[in-house]
């Protein structure tokens, strides 16, 4: 039988291992958190038995975010899905390449929703909360290529439109999104056009489906469903499914496509056994494609399924199920 005998330092650090195994765990002694990014430390085993003793000592550099950047947006202000606003990233930097670029809209409920991950591009947003003179918080999170994380933030104001002038707008460039997604070629930008095209619809269907404030809890009776906004979250569906068939060749269109599909779901009163039927097949295609599914994508994933249980309208149970036992198997699977 083998004994091992662990030392450290820096010796702020707590080791709880055995002496008949080589296996540690191990977190600062001070405060119970994570080693310290960017520190070196230094670690020496002692391997024994009766006959002999071997010591060997390693080195290791705990990975540290990468070095912080800006969120440039320009302009900082607009008119609800009038102005385009381009979004930025400049300045980031570490050692563990590549950098991966997420962009979140923070809603009142600090629930935040992926938008972009792409530097540069410009997206018409809906509008702002009146409770909070319309801004929009925006929290871009940069990751080094082993996951470590650096995230800031950034504030738009975009006024609202008057609703005559609105749903025009909003009819007018749900046609075209339909025509782009049919006319979409994924070899021809890398699937840039895909992320474009998901990133306009999740920006159209908060505008046509605004997130209830305290000033508007309720801003429709749930057994009044209006047949245009009906009609529009159709349209929504069918261009996420057309672009989900297209061009989900990255891990960041993947993620736009989760995060689109379920705010689609967010207003259950308009969700009804069909654009539930849709909304799953959605979810199956993109569970079929062979990137690997992680955590926060199953995180989305369930939340939307968790939106079409609830409403009153829908009787998808079963196929519920079925893309539910489909989300773990990949994500165990490819995750």
């Amino acid at each position: 039988d083998f004994i091992f005998v662990w030392s450290v330092e820096p010796s702020d650090v707590n080791m709880i291992s055995t002496n008949r195994g080589p296996r540690i765990s191990f977190q600062r002694r001070v405060d119970d958190s994570p080693l310290v990014s960017g520190e070196t430390y230094t670690f020496t085993v002692t391997v024994a038995n009766k006959y002999q003793a071997v010591l060997e000592t390693l080195k290791m550099e705990v990975n540290f975010a990468p070095t912080p950047g800006t969120l440039v947006l320009s302009p900082n202000e607009g008119v609800e899905l009038e102005t385009p606003i381009t979004h930025t990233f400049e300045g980031w930097s570490d050692p563990h390449e590549p950098l991966r670029y997420e962009l979140y809209a923070i809603l009142q409920n600090g629930t935040e929703e992926l938008v972009s991950t792409e530097s540069g591009q410009a997206l018409d947003y809906s509008a702002g909360d009146p409770e909070f003179n319309y801004e929009i918080t925006l929290a871009l999170y940069v990751y080094d290529a082993y996951d470590a994380y650096t995230r800031i933030t950034g504030r738009l104001r975009i006024s609202p439109q008057e609703e005559a002038v609105l749903k025009p707008v909003i009819k007018n460039k749900t046609q075209s999104l339909l025509d782009k997604a049919q006319d979409n070629d994924k070899d021809q930008d890398g699937g840039q056009g895909s992320q474009n095209i998901l990133a306009d619809v999740y920006m159209l269907n908060r505008s046509t489906f605004p997130t209830p404030t305290k000033t508007t809890p309720n801003p429709q009776d749930p057994n009044e469903v209006d047949p245009e906004k009906s009609a529009l979250q159709d349209d929504f569906l069918k261009i996420v499914s057309l672009t989900v068939e297209e061009g989900l060749e990255t891990t960041e269109t993947q993620d736009i496509a989760l995060s689109v599909t379920e705010t689609l779901t967010t207003d259950t009163n308009y969700l009804t056994t069909e654009k539930a039927s849709k909304t799953l097949q959605i979810y199956e295609k993109i569970l079929q494609k062979p990137q690997k599914i992680t955590s926060k994508q199953a995180k989305s994933v369930l939340s939307g399924l968790n939106n079409l249980l609830k409403s009153p309208k829908t009787t998808q149970f079963s196929q519920v199920n079925e893309v539910i036992s489909g989300t773990f198997d990949h994500f165990i699977t490819t995750g």
